[in-house]
C-alpha cells in the first residue's frame, strides 16, 4: 500500500481529468505519465476548498502538464494537496485521506 508521500513523486504528467465520487465528498484525480507507467488515479476522501486556477492562452489546447505536486500534513487527517502545472496554473484542496488507482 502506498502512502500520501509518494504523491510527491508525481511529476511530468498530463491531466486526464477529475470527477467526483461518494456524493460528492470524494475527489478523483487522473494523470497519465510520460515515463511510460500509464494512467494513475487518486481518490482524496473528503475533499474540501477546491480551488482551480488553470489559465490557457486563447491559441492554447490539450492537457496541462504537471510540474510538481505537494502535500502538507495539516491535522491527523487533514491534508493539503497541491498540483502545481506551472504556467498553466494550479489545483489546490483539503482532504482526509488518499486511496491509489489499486485501491480504489
Amino acid at each position: 500500500m502506498r502512502s500520501p508521500k509518494d504523491l510527491l513523486d508525481w511529476s511530468d504528467a498530463t491531466l486526464r481529468g477529475f470527477s467526483w465520487h461518494e456524493n460528492g465528498h470524494d475527489l478523483v484525480v487522473s494523470m497519465e505519465f510520460l515515463s511510460g507507467v500509464g494512467r494513475r488515479s487518486v481518490r482524496f476522501t473528503w475533499a474540501h476548498a477546491l480551488r482551480i486556477d488553470l489559465k490557457f492562452a486563447g491559441h492554447e489546447v490539450g492537457e496541462p502538464m504537471l510540474w510538481k505536486a505537494s502535500i502538507d500534513r495539516k491535522a491527523e487527517t487533514s491534508h493539503l494537496i497541491h498540483l502545481d502545472f506551472a504556467s498553466r496554473g494550479h489545483i489546490a484542496f483539503y482532504c482526509e485521506d488518499l486511496l491509489w488507482d489499486e485501491d480504489i
